[in-house]
């Protein structure tokens, strides 16, 4: 199909950048709905653009999951998925974020009257590894975890 285009905007490649990523999902099974925050860099101020777009499942973000294009001239010429695996996971937390507090600052002895919380807790889904026995598509797992960002 070809697009009539007077002036690439990041409007456009953003545009571009999702029919090209809807059209190859079954490639790499990749649920649209499952697309978090585009990222677009114009990287040359002319025609050359890069396009990282984050994972979300259920609204919260998959640590390290993204999808990255480069575009050259109107024309796709790299492409490729970072840990983007099935993801099998309850995504209700067993925890509330304030006794992941607790347990976080436990683990590292107790929370100090100094610590300064930098990122409140928030939920993610990030990738582990666990003992692999070679079937393809067992190589990681997920977990669901409450990250925070501390100063001490």
């Amino acid at each position: 199909m070809e697009i009539t285009i007077d002036k690439i905007t990041e409007r456009v490649v953003r545009e571009a950048a999702l029919r090209f990523i809807s059209e190859q999902a079954d490639i790499l099974n990749i649920n649209s709905a499952e697309l978090g925050e585009v990222r677009i860099t114009n990287t040359d101020s002319d025609y050359l653009w890069d396009v990282f777009i984050t994972r979300e499942v259920g609204g919260i973000p998959v640590r390290y999951a993204n999808v990255s294009l480069g575009i050259n001239h109107g024309n796709v010429s790299l492409w490729g998925v970072e840990k983007w695996g099935d993801i099998r996971l309850d995504l209700v937390p067993r925890i509330d974020k304030e006794q992941a507090l607790v347990i976080g600052f436990n683990y590292i002895g107790g929370r100090l009257i100094t610590d300064i919380l930098t990122q409140e807790p928030q939920l993610e889904i990030v990738p582990i590894a666990p003992q692999w026995d070679g079937t393809i598509g067992r190589g990681y797992d997920h977990a669901l975890v409450w990250s925070f960002i501390f100063k001490r």
